[in-house]
């Protein structure tokens, strides 16, 4: 074996070694997630047998029957976040996720949970906190990227009335210049012994007219230089205040999209004993009602769910 040929092998294994590792984590993680997640239902049915409903965040008075107290849940999501920040900073890793965000997204949650009986999945809740962090930014960038176009077309507007007044400037001196030296010509056809006397002073006169006419021109030029650049730099921080719009949009479309759910592996799901309760007495009302064939077919076809 050459070489080359021993490097592409070690490579191919290497890259074998960690998709085969990844999906290996990937199945531990998502029996775990389940795991967690039937913990999560008996610790809610708990909550709910006290709690109906949240007591309303910025409510001062005191809870009505069957209202969480917001002095409890609200210091509760404040340690969750203050957990998340110190771990990101133990990591040296970016922390970007705003507390008023993660604050509003979780009384909402936990509102929905403690008055629905019902749980979102962690894998998903996860997600949705990665989209606030993306939505987080791109709110911040496109903040940044308004500012920016504002300025734009101020700049833009300034120097459009720069060129209109250049544009006058220019106007208004060429048609001076054109009186004077047509007025200089004038003497000359009707005075010429008098022209003649003061030659100088009317080249001179001429020679002025000229140059203001010249400066008028190139003050004009660059006026509309400049009318034309800020033009397209405002050009340039619609199209970027379009994209990111557009991106924010996306990431925000994406947060309330609903997320496919993979199965756990049901070899190492530890169901919750009020789970197990529960559906014992479902299965124990199933074998009275139905046949063994039809309870068969059913357990094939759950069987084949969750595989």
């Amino acid at each position: 074996m050459n070489t080359k040929s021993e490097i592409k092998t070690l490579d191919t294994s290497a890259t074998l070694f960690n998709f085969l590792q990844a999906l290996d984590f990937a199945d531990r993680a998502e029996t775990t997630r389940f795991n967690e997640t039937e913990k999560a239902l008996g610790l809610l049915k708990l909550l709910r047998g006290q709690y109906s409903t949240l007591q309303h965040g910025n409510a001062k008075a005191k809870p009505k029957a069957g209202e969480l107290p917001n002095s409890i849940y609200v210091p509760v999501i404040q340690s969750l976040y203050d957990a998340k920040q110190k771990i990101a900073l133990n990591e040296s890793k970016e922390f970007t996720l705003r507390f008023d965000s993660y604050r509003d997204f979780q009384v909402k949650s936990l509102k929905f949970y403690i008055e629905t009986g019902e749980l979102f999945n962690r894998k998903k809740e996860t997600l949705q906190e990665r989209a606030l962090i993306a939505i987080d930014k791109l709110e911040k960038k496109l903040a940044a990227e308004k500012a920016k176009l504002d300025k734009a077309k101020q700049d833009a507007e300034k120097a459009k009335v720069k060129a209109d007044k250049a544009a006058t400037d220019k106007a208004a001196t060429t048609a001076k210049v054109e009186v004077i030296i047509n007025d200089v010509l004038e003497v000359f056809d009707t005075n010429p012994s008098g022209a003649d006397a003061i030659k100088e002073e009317l080249q001179e006169t001429i020679t002025a007219a000229e140059f203001l006419q010249k400066h008028a021109i190139e003050t004009d030029k660059t006026a509309q230089t400049e009318k034309v650049q800020a033009e397209k730099a405002q050009a340039v921080a619609e199209k970027s205040v379009d994209t990111v719009a557009k991106q924010l949009e996306k990431a925000k479309a994406k947060l309330s999209a609903p997320k496919a759910e993979s199965k756990p592996d049901l070899s190492n799901v530890e169901f919750s004993r009020d789970c197990r309760a529960e559906m014992t007495d479902v299965l124990n009302t199933l074998v009275n009602d139905y046949s063994d064939v039809e309870l068969l077919c059913l357990a094939s076809l759950i069987n084949k769910r969750f595989k």
